[in-house]
């Protein structure tokens, strides 16, 4: 538990600092959509770290100051080395919001970042939200941004390996081959999964985690 939790540290301080500077520098665009998809990569989580993360997420979640479920209304949208995604609150289970509110939700573990001779997306090991489909959220505070219409509210994410963010829905997953001694694979073979991990066992590991928590937030 405290090697988890050395990671995570060492892992959010690096994700702050990244986010801080892509808004800074917002006018400086990496349109992924212009790259062939077979391109792009995307890291896939480990096994043993899904097993520690297990051991506390759902307490720990449930500690987050918002909880809501919400509808995707918007593509997601890439400023700087940043990332963010329009949504909809339809119901709120916990936290100062309002349901109807439309807000821009982010983490600082969603970005695109180089990667050898491309890019690659950074998400927290979740895919990018599907526009039209509702997921159970949780967050932690209001970003405020001069010049941005909508709230901008960041994950709930600081300890946690996993961007706790999750499907209504069932999706099927697929185990990336790995790109050499690295967990990073081609992103084009993942589009349709809700999370990425080296294998088949994390991924149950992950919807156990998932089941539980839609059970107590329908």
């Amino acid at each position: 538990m405290k090697l988890l939790k050395v990671i995570l540290t060492c892992i959010w301080i690096l994700y702050i600092g990244t986010f801080i500077y892509g808004f800074s520098r917002k006018q400086e665009y990496i349109d992924v959509g212009t790259l062939p998809v077979q391109e792009i990569f995307v890291a896939q989580v480990d096994e043993e770290m899904l097993r520690a993360w297990a051991e506390s997420a759902e307490a720990y979640l449930k500690t987050a100051p918002i909880i809501a479920k919400v509808l995707v209304t918007g593509d997601i949208e890439h400023e700087g080395f940043t990332s963010k995604q329009r949504v909809i609150i339809k119901e709120v289970y916990k936290g100062e919001i309002s349901t109807g509110n439309e807000v821009y939700i982010t983490s600082s573990r969603w970005g695109v970042v180089p990667y050898k001779e491309t890019y690659a997306l950074s998400r927290g090991f979740i895919n990018i939200l599907n526009r039209g489909e509702e997921y159970l959220v949780f967050l932690d505070s209001i970003i405020d941004i001069p010049g941005q219409d909508n709230y901008i509210i960041s994950c709930y994410d600081e300890g946690t390996i996993i961007t706790p963010i999750f499907a209504y829905s069932d999706k099927t997953h697929y185990v990336g081959k790995m790109d050499g001694m690295s967990t990073y694979t081609q992103y084009a073979k993942l589009r349709e999964n809700e999370f990425f991990c080296t294998t088949e066992e994390g991924f149950k590991i992950i919807e156990d985690v998932k089941r539980s928590l839609l059970e107590d937030f329908q």
